[in-house]
């Protein structure tokens, strides 16, 4: 109890300065009752349950939520309020009353009128007549006696609560932390043939997520494609329909850039911060930007695809509106902080753009080029290294990095989605152009044994990484709780997008074959692209992914420690932001955008006029225009 009361004192201690009077009393409940009578002014605390004011006295009567002695110590910060107001001049007559415990209504009357009849009292307490009540009068009497004691003890009484509320908070991490260590070796505690059982139930809700996306990603490849792409029997300028191109552009950006970065920062951010920094009007002029621009060309005649029009469109546009949100996102931040957290998500989403559109663009024709035995060596070794170093390692690394800075969390690990949307479209896409079943069957096998062991060692490859940044750069991400929760988000999110991926992307190479000669798709070669030769790719993948994803799933939670039902536990308790996030993201992202990199018209870095014949991409103009024009 001296404890207590001496911390009341303390606490206190700029009304001490001014000779306040406190004195209790009571309502004839058991409800107590604190007032605060100034002067000239009234204050009212908004902490307390319930406060009135008597305006003719200048008093607050302030009812605290519980009826114990002890709380006058928990609701000392009512009274530290105070101190805020500037300028105000305590006087002999302030008085500040205090209730304790009413036990003897009697009792509580006798104490007020002694109270009011010792004007030079500075502290009293209607209290029972016991020991512990008189003690605490006089200990707290005397607390306020002395100026000069009450300020040798304020910083060290200040000190205590700091350390006390330090130690509370301090507690709570490590109960977090205890709690995190039990389920992530929960499993590992179970029998083999339980915990295989678990896994199998997860990855089973996983499947219903990709299925939906599924359904997403063909009904966009469906609205896209539409008879008027190609001009038949037209020559080889005016080959195409520009018109159905500016849609693709306008809608691609529109949709796949602008509302794509606005649902990233409804995600992390918010709908409250997006109100308070007003970035949906930022989203909606980017949004203009796409739609006047292309038009406007289209409209004019102008041949805007040809000098790079819509890709200088996509750099402006999108660069913008990605340091906007990094900018403008996270509150309480200096200028500088704002301006390299601009920085920082502006890089990550540039590189990971980039390195996409290099690939769609461009490398994929190399690909398209090859025999089945060249694509096979290409899927199972170009496109896994080029993506994971170019593109994942730096994502995981950055994302890991923001989660030692600000704690970890489900939605900072957008980013992967991001870029997985690139990924898992591309390469089943690519996969499901192997023409041949025997082929196919020793693709996929030999890709999901490779899965399986690169998925096992990223640890070892973001280590690896790791080491080499750290010399080169000074920056080393060494939080191993962090690190396994972003591999392990990783693995769940890369899962759903390549099963969504698999039928999705056989419809659309079914979908797009007749229009070949604008996509450049990497069909195989002679025949034609059937439906049934899709079905059985589809079967073949899936049949394949299902037993190694699950494989994958027990090996990495039993025996690499990685935290999959921790991460899957908190993917679903975040599932629509997330889920919603991961599912917009493939389909505009993934087939959209997928669409828009695989469109081939004359360009000037790859064709000397609009002529088709005149591009790099054409080796034998006859053989194109009778293929793809006829």
């Amino acid at each position: 109890m001296e404890n207590k009361n001496r911390s009341n004192s303390g606490n206190n201690g700029n009304i001490n300065k001014s000779s306040p009077r406190l004195e209790s009393q009571s309502d004839g409940s058991n409800q107590n009752i604190s007032k605060i009578k100034l002067n000239d002014i009234e204050y009212i605390d908004d902490q307390s349950s319930s406060s009135t004011i008597d305006r003719e006295n200048d008093e607050i009567i302030i009812s605290p939520s519980t009826d114990s002695l002890d709380n006058i110590n928990i609701n000392e910060n009512n009274i530290n309020n105070i101190n805020n107001i500037n300028n105000i001049n305590f006087n002999n007559n302030s008085e500040i009353m205090i209730s304790s415990p009413n036990e003897n209504t009697d009792n509580d009357c006798d104490n007020n009128n002694n109270n009011n009849n010792n004007n030079n009292s500075k502290y009293s307490s209607d209290s029972s007549n016991n020991n512990n009540n008189n003690e605490f009068d006089e200990k707290t009497k005397k607390g306020f006696e002395d100026e000069d004691d009450y300020e040798d003890e304020e910083e060290p009484q200040n000190k205590k609560v700091e350390m006390s509320e330090f130690s509370v908070e301090k507690s709570k991490m490590e109960a977090a932390k205890i709690a995190k260590k039990e389920m992530d070796a929960r499993r590992k505690k179970l029998p083999f043939f339980t915990h295989a059982l678990e896994i199998l139930i997860d990855y089973g809700q996983t499947l219903i997520i990709a299925l939906i996306g599924t359904i997403l990603c063909i009904l966009a490849a469906t609205a896209y494609a539409h008879p008027d792409w190609i001009h038949r029997n037209s020559g080889t300028v005016d080959y195409f329909s520009s018109e159905s191109y500016a849609i693709l552009v306008s809608t691609f950006f529109s949709s796949g850039l602008a509302v794509f970065t606005l649902v990233q920062f409804l995600a992390v951010y918010g709908m409250k911060r997006m109100i308070e920094t007003h970035f949906y009007a930022w989203v909606i002029g980017a949004i203009a930007l796409f739609m006047i621009v292309p038009w406007a060309f289209e409209l004019g005649g102008h041949a805007w695809w040809f000098w790079l029009g819509d890709v200088i469109l996509l750099i402006v546009g999108y660069t913008s509106l990605c340091f906007v949100m990094g900018y403008v996102g996270k509150p309480y931040q200096t200028p500088k902080e704002r301006r390299w957290n601009g920085v920082k998500f502006l890089g990550t989403e540039v590189w990971v753009s980039a390195t996409a559109l290099i690939y769609g663009m461009f490398l994929i024709q190399l690909y398209g080029n090859f025999s089945n035995y060249g694509r096979m060596a290409w899927r199972l070794l170009v496109h896994p290294v080029y993506f994971e170093f170019l593109m994942m390692v730096p994502v995981r690394m950055l994302v890991t990095n923001q989660m030692e800075v600000h704690g970890v969390s489900i939605m900072s690990t957008l980013a992967i989605t991001h870029a997985l949307s690139h990924i898992t479209t591309l390469g089943k896409i690519m996969l499901s152009t192997i023409n041949q079943t025997e082929l196919t069957i020793i693709s996929v096998l030999l890709l999901n044994l490779g899965k399986l062991v690169f998925r096992s060692t990223v640890q070892l490859r973001d280590d690896a990484i790791n080491n080499l940044g750290f010399r080169l750069f000074g920056i080393k991400v060494t939080h191993k709780e962090s690190k396994g929760f972003v591999r392990a988000v990783n693995i769940y999110t890369e899962m759903i997008m390549e099963n969504a991926s698999i039928p999705a992307s056989a419809y659309t190479l079914w979908a797009f074959y007749k229009f070949r000669g604008i996509f450049f798709l990497p069909y195989p070669d002679g025949g034609e692209f059937t439906l049934g030769e899709a079905t059985i790719n589809v079967v073949i993948q899936l049949s394949f992914g299902l037993v190694f994803d699950a494989l994958t799933l027990f090996i990495n939670e039993r025996y690499f420690n990685y935290p999959l039902e921790r991460a899957w536990k908190k993917m679903k308790e975040n599932w629509l932001s997330f889920f919603g996030f991961l599912l917009y993201g493939l389909v505009t992202m993934g087939m959209i955008g997928i669409l828009y990199m695989v469109t081939r018209v004359p360009r000037f870095v790859t064709c000397s006029s609009y002529d088709v014949c005149s591009c790099k991409f054409v080796n034998d103009c006859n053989a194109f225009i009778n293929d793809n024009l006829s």
